[in-house]
């Protein structure tokens, strides 16, 4: 029996985003992804870490050249394409793209595990390519990547508790509460992907994994449509056995944290 760790589906996950994003010739080039992890933990401190202008450089050249060549298939073929101003900027833009897919190996991760828990999802999920982008997506709703969205309210805004806040307030959603919130959703802490298909979850604006409204995640359908086309070349013909501290099988409530890295998979053909 072959094993699945959570560090060989990261390296597999990341070299398809490479060939998504920059093109199949860049599916082998690890330093751009080690460059990008870099220098955005150095931007987690804001301007409390010295800038690596160096890396930058190395990063920016780097991208320039796939966006030379210009491979088809990849999202920088397209950027390439598309007619520019002097306010345009390839280079950057094709960052934008790669931090859209910046924690889809997570959510794609817990998904499997969520899958390989519950074998009659699992089945569903084989033969339906939409029941898995909902598979992802609500793996997102229980172990949300974003903690935390923000919004300033541009108008006053009364809330249904009766108080106002004037316009200009900072507001915080907290992502992992009102994904759980038991008041509100009756499935709460269980795997219920058809949630995502008969228009409860979608009806529901507390229930945001990619964000809502304009200010929603642009990288939304092709995070999803990679993660479930990844998902369902794993479940064709192979059985998984999951190996986790972690309870993700039904018949109580799933956990309200989850450790990835800690998940392991036997499987079999």
């Amino acid at each position: 029996m072959d094993e699945l760790t959570w560090p060989r589906f990261h390296a597999a996950y990341q070299r398809i985003v490479r060939r998504i994003v920059l093109g199949d010739s860049a599916r082998d080039d690890e330093r751009i992804t080690r460059l990008q992890d870099r220098l955005r933990a150095d931007g987690n401190w804001f301007m409390l870490h010295p800038k690596r202008h160096a890396l930058r450089r190395e990063l920016f050249a780097r991208t320039r050249h796939y966006l030379e060549l210009s491979e088809p298939g990849g999202l920088a073929r397209a950027a390439a394409e598309t007619p520019q101003t002097t306010a345009t900027d390839p280079v950057a833009q094709m960052q934008h793209w790669l931090f859209a897919f910046d924690a889809a190996p997570i959510g794609a991760y817990l998904a499997l595990g969520l899958l390989a828990g519950h074998p009659a999802q699992a089945d569903k999920a084989r033969a339906d390519h939409h029941y898995l982008r909902a598979c992802v997506l609500e793996s997102q709703r229980l172990w949300p990547t974003t903690l935390a969205i923000l919004r300033d309210s541009t108008v006053e805004t009364t809330w249904s508790g009766g108080w106002t806040l004037p316009a200009g307030t900072g507001v915080v959603f907290y992502s992992s509460f009102f994904h759980r919130d038991p008041k509100n959703l009756p499935y709460a802490d269980r795997f219920e992907p058809e949630a995502w298909l008969d228009g409860r979850a979608e009806a529901d604006w507390t229930t945001a994994p990619f964000s809502r409204g304009p200010a929603a995640c642009p990288g939304r359908n092709i995070v999803l449509a990679t993660s479930a086309h990844l998902l369902g070349a794993l479940l064709h013909h192979r059985d998984w056995q999951l190996h986790s501290p972690h309870h993700l099988g039904p018949g109580r409530p799933l956990p309200r944290t989850a450790d990835h890295t800690s998940l392991r998979f036997g499987v079999q053909r």
